[in-house]
């Protein structure tokens, strides 16, 4: 057992698990590599482990073009749970805390003010014209007309 996991230890392509890249470590001047850790990707120096500088590898947000509604300061980006699922939150976390599962669309209630928010039926096909409008507070419930968005 450990001859055959052996040689699958020297087959694994190296490539794929650290690669060098234009970056230097702050502490010692080594270049950074880019590698891939149990939580995703992140640099590490080069020179491991005489020097264990780390640092995370910045995600690529979804800017949406929304002011946040709850503190008028951040923008309302896509982000993901620990599980994978698609939420949407203020920019500014953990300072605010708003966050909306559903995907917001940049239309305000005329009821109560509340942002607008879209209703995919579940389980279907997310085509354009199966999409509705809807409030994101639960206790006005008011809809607009499906829009071609």
């Amino acid at each position: 057992f450990s001859k055959n996991l052996k040689d699958r230890y020297e087959k694994v392509d190296k490539k794929i698990i650290s690669e060098k890249t234009d970056k230097t470590c702050p502490k010692c001047n080594s270049p950074l590599m880019e590698r891939l850790g149990r939580f995703g990707r992140f640099y590490a120096c080069s020179k491991f482990p005489e020097c264990k500088y780390t640092q995370s590898v910045e995600k690529k947000e979804e800017k949406l073009g929304i002011k946040c509604q709850k503190c008028k300061e951040g923008e309302i980006i896509a982000k993901k749970t620990r599980r994978g699922k698609i939420f949407y939150g203020c920019s500014l976390f953990p300072k605010c805390d708003f966050a909306l599962w559903q995907k917001p669309v940049n239309e305000f209630c005329k009821n109560c003010g509340s942002i607008m928010v879209e209703e995919r039926p579940y389980g279907k096909s997310p085509a354009k014209d199966n999409i509705k409008i809807k409030c994101s507070n639960k206790e006005c419930g008011q809809q607009m007309t499906s829009k071609k968005l």
